[in-house]
């Protein structure tokens, strides 16, 4: 499972028979999948602004400025994680 915090869930919420069966419920399967839906979310947004990063056309100056590329003042790279976030909420 890629989601480690789905499966650690799931690990705690499980019933395990003698035969190494195991059960769980609808509503433990239901959050984990939640959670798995969660992570996978938040790694698709890591890449997406990696990405947006190295393909940058002002990585060696800002704005064509002269100014040294600073990501964390970027406003086209805030604007960018904004979009992300709104659109993750809708």
């Amino acid at each position: 499972m890629k989601s480690k915090i789905a499966e650690r869930y799931i690990d705690n919420d499980t019933l395990e028979f003698r035969n190494g069966d195991r059960m769980v419920d609808a509503s433990t399967a239901y959050m984990a999948i939640e959670l798995a839906e969660q992570e996978a979310e938040e790694r698709m947004q890591e890449k997406a602004i990696e990405a947006f990063k190295s393909s940058c056309l002002y990585q060696e100056g800002c704005l064509g400025a002269g100014m040294k590329c600073n990501p964390d003042k970027c406003e086209d790279l805030k604007a960018f994680i904004q979009k992300l976030k709104e659109d993750e909420v809708d």
